[in-house]
């Protein structure tokens, strides 16, 4: 903890955490353009704007890899690999829970991955969790509860698929964060974003191409706003990690949580639900616990 408060003393690291806060921003906006494009145009669809965001980011990062200089290796890590094809999953899930249900519900889903990574790392890379990781799955999975519970007791199941398809993207982000694990060791940050997002092309472009030239300007809006706020978001979150530790990183980061319940209660309109926003705060407080679990090593 005394690490952390360093950080909020030297002027390098208050930049990281202004980058890294910055990207929660426009990871959170990024689908409030989802959501208020497809809620106004039934035309389009999460695998469009999946695409749109993917195809971007590939450009954006190829020209920092050519501006860099840097060498692309044709033959594609599997760990890298694997990396881009969860991801792209994940964010198609998400995408569809946003275009289905609430933003705010659908943010914090997806932001149990944390908790996923800690209970799949176990069978997968040997890390076995600790009296503290047990502590934090125990209040994750309540939390997860306290979503569905309401729904379930309510028999809205049009909510609980949205919450559904919020919570798989949560599961299928923790594999495709495992395999960023793996990637770290054989291949740079900027190969791993290129090819995570050129992956995410070529796997959404079959499920949308003929949507793409069939677009008005008011879907062209959202679907470019939504897509460069998704890669800055990325990009923003990369560049923090050049001046903050993991931990701090992935506390600053779940500033997410906090945004999605509040911007969505106060300025989209989403209904309050007080069961839903204590299921919200477990989540924050398992992610937070998760991410100091090392800061005393």
């Amino acid at each position: 903890m005394s690490q952390f408060i360093y950080y909020f003393k030297d002027k390098k690291s208050l930049k990281g955490i202004f980058y890294n806060s910055l990207s929660a921003f426009f990871f959170y906006f990024a689908t409030v353009m989802v959501h208020k494009g497809l809620k106004m145009n039934t035309d389009s669809d999460a695998f469009i704007y999946a695409f749109y965001r993917y195809y971007i980011g590939c450009i954006f990062f190829l020209i920092i890899i050519i501006y860099k200089k840097i060498q692309i290796n044709i033959k594609i890590p599997l760990p890298v690999i694997y990396r881009g094809v969860f991801n792209s999953i994940a964010v198609v899930l998400f995408y569809y829970a946003v275009q289905l249900g609430e933003t705010g519900r659908a943010n914090v889903l997806n932001m149990t991955y944390p908790a996923f990574v800690a209970l799949i790392s176990g069978p997968l890379l040997k890390e076995y969790p600790d009296f503290k990781t047990i502590i934090s799955l125990l209040l994750c999975l309540l939390g997860i509860f306290l979503y569905f519970y309401e729904p379930i007791l309510e028999l809205t199941q049009h909510i609980l698929f949205s919450d559904f398809l919020g919570l798989a993207s949560g599961v299928i982000a923790s594999l495709a964060i495992v395999a960023l694990r793996g990637s770290v060791h054989v291949a740079r940050s900027e190969i791993i974003l290129f090819w995570m997002f050129f992956i995410g092309t070529i796997l959404s472009l079959p499920f949308c191409y003929k949507k793409i030239f069939l677009l008005d300007k008011l879907d062209l809006y959202y679907l470019l706003a939504s897509a460069i706020m998704g890669v800055l978001g990325q990009w923003l979150l990369t560049i923090s990690y050049h001046y903050l530790d993991a931990t701090t990183g992935s506390v600053v980061s779940q500033l997410r949580i906090p945004i999605a319940i509040l911007y969505g209660w106060f300025f989209l309109e989403e209904p309050f639900s007080l069961l839903a926003w204590v299921g919200g705060l477990l989540i924050f407080s398992s992610n937070i616990l998760l991410a100091f679990k090392n800061d005393s090593k």
